[in-house]
């Protein structure tokens, strides 16, 4: 299975990264500090350094993934609102192209009380 991991390298990301490094998944990584992962898992990884409020980056990302999820670190200032935004031009683009390729799952993973806003501008089929 293909994952989408996206702020893979804080408190909560770093611990689901390290249980998705085997050999049943393919793993695919946004992160704008790649610094933050350990060395030996680069190598174990697909790559990609860009923020994650940015649309066309998302859009590429979600080419050929399962599922993705966004690991929000525990007392961050990160910006849900951004990303959601972000994430929803994405999913829209990707229903004029070939749905099959995207994601049908999308999780948020966070100690903190954060959530998606409730009305997506989306829609899966």
């Amino acid at each position: 299975m293909n994952i989408l991991v996206i702020t893979p390298d804080g408190d909560i990301g770093r611990p689901v990264l390290a249980e998705l490094l085997s050999p049943e998944f393919t793993v695919r990584v946004i992160t704008d500090d790649s610094a933050g992962l350990p060395e030996e898992w680069l190598d174990q990884v697909e790559m990609i350094a860009s923020p994650t409020d940015n649309a066309g980056t998302l859009l590429r990302a979600l080419a050929g993934v399962g599922s993705v999820l966004w690991c929000i670190p525990a007392g961050t200032d990160q910006e849900i609102e951004p990303f959601a935004r972000a994430l929803s031009r994405a999913m829209r683009e990707a229903e004029h192209r070939d749905w099959s390729r995207f994601p049908r799952r999308v999780a948020n993973l966070s100690t903190a009380r954060a959530s998606f806003p409730a009305s997506r501008p989306w829609k899966a089929s």
